[in-house]
């Protein structure tokens, strides 16, 4: 399912997609220029930590928005499903 999120640009697109073995939240910039997403979003979905897939990279979302640089996908789930595998 497409998130609806407001005050972000256009070019970015978080999809959730509920999985027996959890949540998967991905956040794709669509653009050239670098763009900042709300943690709040994210954290609502995953919880406050989660892990990328694509990166390897962990993720905490506190207040601070989130920077997906030119064409970045993150692959995420919360970071108890990231230890699962999923």
């Amino acid at each position: 399912r497409l998130l609806t999120v407001t005050g972000v640009q256009t070019c970015a697109r978080p999809i959730c997609r509920d999985h027996p073995q959890g949540t998967f939240l991905s956040v794709y910039n669509f653009s050239e220029p670098t763009i900042q997403f709300p943690a709040h979003v994210l954290r609502d979905v995953l919880g406050e930590h989660a892990v990328d897939h694509v990166a390897g990279s962990a993720f905490t979302f506190g207040a601070h928005p989130v920077i997906l640089d030119p064409y970045r996908a993150l692959w995420l789930t919360s970071v108890q499903e990231g230890a699962r595998g999923l």
